[in-house]
């Protein structure tokens, strides 16, 4: 998709999801009858166990996007 200008203000929360456990999200919502589609809510629950104590963690983020240099370099000393 490609930015005219008018997206950096845009924030749409976003995850990814297996193909396995999206397979599951189809499955049921092609199988519910409508009452049950219509009343659909996801509720995400981010918890990880991490015995170490450490978090782990990837950033994506798009080449075309000059704030990102930005972010980057300011998070370093965070990400140490």
């Amino acid at each position: 998709m490609s930015d005219d200008g008018s997206g950096a203000g845009l924030r749409i929360p976003s995850m990814l999801v297996s193909y396995e456990d999206g397979q599951k999200l189809i499955n049921f919502w092609k199988n519910a009858d409508k009452p049950t589609r219509d009343q659909i809510s996801i509720v995400v629950e981010f918890s990880m166990q991490r015995p170490d104590n450490r978090v782990e963690y990837d950033i994506w983020y798009s080449s075309n996007n000059d704030l990102v240099l930005d972010f980057i370099q300011d998070f370093q000393d965070i990400d140490k």
